[in-house]
């Protein structure tokens, strides 16, 4: 204890004196932060009075024969005491001390290794004993005359070698063993650096083209190579390591292996990544680690294996045209092939078209994408079937399959009816194109144009796969009143449109087919269809009816069953301002080819039913199939003469309790998505029906 604080702690002492007569030692601030020993004899004066130790209240012993000057703790750990309104901490430990060792200042031997040759080595104490706590070295169980250092010498023997630090015992509590003032033994080994090195793997055998960890323990300071026999290994860049093509700017002879160069760090420790190349030849490879100029050496073999690969689309089907990606994992070396082999189409060699080739997890897990709109056979594109992809990894393959399926045109939404002057739109189901095309006839009217917009998703992201084409006010506001055609193009596989309209022309190529202004509206329309549906066109189109009514007019008609039970019956009304006072007439007439059995003789094949449109614009029909044959039938509506719907409509036998047998389960086929309005028959009814009609290529 330095003279300041024994003055403070003297007048501290005379102060407590002067005010408490009598009262016991206490606990002062020169103790705060202090480390004391287990045992340790210490001032009365500065430790004290009352403390809280790891096991409650705490008071620390008074010394034998000493007992007013001196105490000691007899516990380990933590302890705290107010003083003045202050928490002041105290740690008393184990007699114990910390002891190192370093050569030179260039590497610590203590822990580790001590290297003959390396230079002399000193060992000291790294912390001093508590309050000036004298103690002893010992070497190799020898006591040392010099308690401050011991130096081992440059030419030592090996051999393992050991430290212990003794207390001096007068500064403890009469009685306190020796094993107590003694630490316990540090060792460290004297070595060969010659001799030391060696080379150890993370694993024995590794993946081609994977990493694997390497650590090679040798003298510090020293340089080492690390040479591979078959040059089956890669080094990536990392500080402090070269290879041998690059050492100091100096180009390694032929004869040595290809392999790196560097100088062992402090800690006698180096590790460092090396990567199996992709053609590894043989089955394994031996690594050897040696000191440069030296003879000895230490080998370590690494064998590879095989590996394994997985792949799987990001679907289970696929328009022709689209991105398909590819995910998957691998145990192997880099993917070198990728074929394709389906119907009327031989092995072709993708890896040019992909637009993705991102490796990650060093390699573990892939993905790429392929586009199958570029994927050509002899000039030939891929076509609507099943093929089968073949990923090949270091001889390792992988199939996947690939199912395509031709794409399709449909409504999703649409108006039956538009009041002019104001916004309008239909959303398109267009799979696997990038824009399509859209006409529209109607009386001195035509429209034509192009539209790549998508609609949005309930979060605001694009449906990809639909397309929207919208009329503004000014344009439905010119639209006079009355029906009107629409026909939506898509391009197909070649992406092109092969059918456009240059004005009121339209053009195939260089060529007119027809002008839109000699033709009536419902008929321009239909030639458009009909040479859509030429067999040298791929495209695909979808054709649509819808009214265009005044702003002061509004026009509706109910949803018609496509199926009903014989005996029910179906109830249609609507509401058409511009006809108010006029005729309505729903017909219901069967659309079957075969001959009527006698069974049924007596059942009717058809209904009629008229009724007037009310002042109000609104009207409604209610039609009794009790009578009619089990059958399909074409219902139209009519107002005032002029179709405004037509829909087909299944009778079937009604039944009490509908049975439903199990089905076998059957492979999906790729269907049209769903459309408003028309069935697959909805063809027979021509372009004079508010109706949708799907047309596909077979």
């Amino acid at each position: 204890m330095n003279a300041k604080k024994i003055m403070g702690a003297v007048l501290v002492a005379l102060l407590a004196a002067a005010l408490f007569v009598g009262a016991g030692a206490a606990v002062t601030t020169e103790a705060d932060g202090d480390i004391v020993f287990v045992n340790q004899m210490v001032s009365k004066t500065i430790y004290g009075g009352n403390w809280v130790g790891p096991n409650g209240a705490y008071t620390p012993a008074d010394v034998p024969a000493a007992s007013a000057t001196e105490v000691y703790f007899g516990e380990a750990g933590t302890y705290t005491a107010k003083v003045n309104d202050q928490t002041i901490t105290l740690t008393v430990k184990a007699p114990e001390l910390v002891i190192a060792g370093v050569v030179d200042g260039k590497y610590t031997f203590i822990p580790g290794d001590f290297y003959q040759g390396s230079g002399e080595g000193v060992i000291y104490i790294q912390n001093p004993a508590s309050n000036a706590v004298t103690y002893t070295l010992y070497y190799n169980g020898e006591k040392q005359n010099n308690n401050a250092q011991i130096t081992v010498p440059n030419d030592a023997t090996t051999g393992k070698k050991t430290i212990q630090a003794e207390f001096n015992a007068g500064a403890f509590v009469a009685g306190t063993t020796p094993e107590q003032l003694i630490t316990a033994p540090v060792t460290f080994s004297v070595v060969d650096g010659e001799t030391a090195v060696a080379i150890s793997a993370a694993a024995t055998s590794v993946l081609k083209s994977d990493n694997i960890k390497l650590t090679v323990t040798g003298q510090p300071g020293i340089a080492y190579n690390v040479t591979f026999d078959y040059g089956a290994f890669t080094v990536a860049e990392q500080i402090g390591f070269s290879t041998f093509a690059n050492i100091n700017g100096t180009v390694v002879g032929a004869d040595q292996k290809t392999g790196i160069q560097f100088t062992m760090p402090a800690g006698g420790k180096a590790t460092f990544n090396i990567q199996a190349v992709e053609a590894v030849a043989g089955d394994s490879e031996k690594i050897t680690a040696q000191a440069v100029g030296g003879t000895k050496k230490a080998s370590v073999l690494i064998k590879f294996e095989k590996g394994t690969i997985s792949a799987k689309a990001d679907a289970a089907s696929y328009y022709v045209g689209d991105i398909v990606t590819i995910t998957g994992t691998r145990t192997t070396g880099q993917i070198s092939n990728l074929t394709i082999k389906g119907t009327n189409f031989v092995n072709e060699t993708l890896m040019d078209y992909n637009t993705v080739f991102a490796w990650e997890n060093s390699g573990k897990n892939f993905e790429f994408t392929l586009d199958t709109s570029k994927i050509l056979d002899n000039g030939k594109k891929l076509d609507v079937g099943t093929y089968t992809l073949t990923l090949n990894a270091s001889g390792t393959k992988a199939t996947l399959p690939l199912v395509l399926k031709q794409p399709f045109i449909s409504i999703v939404e649409a108006s039956e009816v538009i009041v002019q002057d104001t916004e309008a739109e239909f959303i398109i189901n267009a799979e696997a194109a990038a824009e399509i095309a859209y006409y529209i006839f109607g009386t001195n009217y035509f429209a034509y144009g192009k539209t790549e917009n998508h609609p949005e998703d309930d979060e605001g992201e694009e449906i990809l796969t639909q397309f929207v084409v919208e009329l503004n006010e000014t344009q439905t506001k010119g639209m006079d009143a009355g029906q009107y055609f629409a026909v939506f193009q898509h391009p197909m596989y070649d992406k092109e449109l092969n059918i456009e309209a240059v004005g009121t022309a339209i053009m195939l190529g260089e060529v007119t087919l027809f002008n839109v202004d000699v033709r009536q509206t419902a008929n321009a329309a239909q030639a458009l269809c009909d040479a859509l549906d030429t067999q040298n066109i791929d495209d695909m189109y979808v054709k649509y009816s819808f009214f265009v009514v005044g702003e002061d007019e509004s026009f509706t008609i109910s949803d018609i069953p496509t199926e009903v039970a014989k005996g029910d019956k179906i109830v249609i009304s609507g509401v058409d301002t511009a006809n108010a006072g006029k005729t309505v007439q729903v017909e219901m007439i069967s659309s079957a080819f075969a001959a009527v059995t006698k069974e049924i003789v007596g059942s009717a094949a058809f209904i009629v039913v008229t009724t007037e449109v009310a002042k109000d614009g609104s009207w409604e029909i209610t039609l009794d199939t009790s009578d009619l044959n089990v059958d399909e039938y074409s219902l139209s509506v009519a107002i005032n003469s002029v179709e405004k719907k037509n829909v087909n409509v299944n009778v079937v036998e009604g039944a009490d309790e509908p049975v439903n047998p199990e089905q076998p389960e059957q492979p999906e086929e790729p269907v049209a998505p769903a459309t408003p309005g028309f069935g697959a028959l909805a063809a027979l009814a021509g372009l004079g029906a508010v109706a949708v009609l799907l047309l596909r290529r077979e």
